[in-house]
């Protein structure tokens, strides 16, 4: 069986407006002694990238021992939700 990938929400930032999802390799799995590695969302698409792609690059690479981090700019999800509202 094949051990999960260890997940975690972070809020950061001046002002802790910037969230993003840390992803790490499964316990027991050797760490790549190295800065994590960072997923920035394109323009206006969320965290998680098309088709859940970036979820899936930050999984695949924490069970070869990377860390990954995944996150919006400030503001977009925030504008996201804004625009529905006004319709």
């Amino acid at each position: 069986m094949t051990k999960p990938v260890r997940e975690k929400a972070l809020k950061f930032g001046a002002d802790t407006t910037l969230i993003g999802i840390l992803s790490e390799p499964p316990r027991g799995t050797p760490v790549i002694d190295q800065p994590a590695i960072i997923l920035l969302n394109a323009g206006l698409l969320h965290r998680v990238g098309a088709a859940r792609l970036y979820v899936r690059v930050a999984r695949r690479l924490a069970t070869m021992g990377f860390r990954t981090v995944r996150f919006d700019f400030s503001g977009v999800e925030i504008g996201r939700a804004s625009c529905r509202e006004r319709v």
